[in-house]
């Protein structure tokens, strides 16, 4: 008869449950801490911004860390902390190649972007002043 309680070498319906729990909160973990890649690859170029969103893309990967291996405790299984170290490295890949992709287009904020975007003198088209129409 097979082994069905959760354990730290099984993988069944509960653990799979576990660590898909925890790949969901590790991805609003992360979100709650820091912009998107896609804002971050926006300033990249700017040193003070790039080290502070580094320095939330590292919290969020230690709360991760922490909130998975609290619940893999808690449970007697590994895949709590499995689920958050998958979206904690990933994540952590993701923001730093976007930090290196703005570095590299010397983007520093929205209306300098050394990738041929806005210089500043055009309209946003998000503005909603009536002054840029």
């Amino acid at each position: 008869m097979a082994n069905t309680s959760i354990g730290f070498g099984y993988l069944n319906p509960e653990g799979a449950a576990l660590m898909l729990t925890t790949l969901g909160l590790g991805f609003e973990v992360m979100s709650a801490m820091n912009s998107s890649p896609w804002t971050a690859e926006n300033f990249g170029a700017d040193e003070a911004k790039a080290a502070s969103c580094w320095k939330y893309t590292l919290h969020a990967t230690a709360i991760n860390a922490a909130m998975g291996a609290g619940a893999s405790i808690l449970t007697k299984t590994w895949w709590p902390l499995i689920g958050t170290s998958v979206v904690s490295v990933y994540m952590a890949y993701t923001y730093r190649q976007a930090l290196n992709r703005g570095m590299a287009a010397g983007n520093t904020d929205w209306h300098n972007n050394g990738g041929g975007g806005s210089s500043g003198a055009s309209r946003s088209p998000w503005s909603l002043s009536k002054k840029d129409a």
